[in-house]
């Protein structure tokens, strides 16, 4: 089976021509260089007639995951303007300082995100939590808890290709418990592609890169 690829996309320039290409799901950033932050609401709001599926990153800054009530507020209003326009999704997540999910903020957030009939996505905090020597067993419990629809991870490597039996063990919890989708991200390319499948059993991937979705 094809894989859905979403397109992660730095702005809405990027964003149009991926559509264009063919892409069938957005994920709409700003400052990819950092891994990406909130875009701004200009692009948000030129989203809305791309006619795919965009989910927004909700981040506020770069840096780590561990948000202050500012950025927290700041982080609920970004999701109710992309509620408010019609998107799909947003593309959120939270740690505590010790590399745990905070579930109070993510709970609040999703919730929020909920309310306007948002699609969730658990973004690559998951892979920062990871590399602070959380298990993979408690992570995925913890996320799982929380309705998230998909976790965007590597496996807690520097790229998917390389965590790819992380990816396999968190895509095996998910579907023992019938929960979300575990979607391989980082570093994916159309020549690490077929293997991170082959060892995932993914059925949605993510990435960068326009040359995924070309014809193999």
């Amino acid at each position: 089976m094809t894989p859905l690829v979403e397109i992660c996309c730095n702005g809405i320039g990027a964003a149009r021509r991926a559509v264009w290409r063919g892409a069938r799901r957005i994920e709409l950033c700003a400052d990819l260089s950092c891994g990406g932050i909130t875009p701004a609401y200009t692009d948000i709001f030129s989203c809305t007639n791309l006619g795919v599926d965009v989910n927004v990153l909700i981040r506020p800054r770069p840096g780590n995951f561990v948000y202050s009530w500012e950025e927290v507020e700041k982080m609920s209003r970004e999701i109710a303007c992309c509620g408010q326009v019609g998107l799909h999704g947003v593309v959120l997540g939270a740690l505590t300082p010790g590399g745990r999910v905070d579930l109070p903020v993510c709970k609040d957030l999703i919730a929020l995100a909920r309310s306007y009939g948002l699609s969730v996505t658990f973004h690559r905090a998951v892979d920062e939590a990871l590399a602070a020597g959380t298990r993979v067993e408690v992570l995925m419990k913890e996320i799982l808890s929380l309705g998230a629809d998909r976790i965007l991870t590597s496996g807690g490597a520097p790229d998917a290709f390389t965590g790819r039996s992380v990816i396999a063990r968190m895509a095996e919890t998910a579907r023992r418990s019938g929960g979300c989708i575990v979607m391989p991200g980082g570093g994916v390319t159309p020549e690490n592609l077929p293997a991170i499948l082959e060892a995932t059993g993914a059925t949605e991937v993510h990435g960068s890169r326009l040359s995924l979705l070309l014809p193999s």
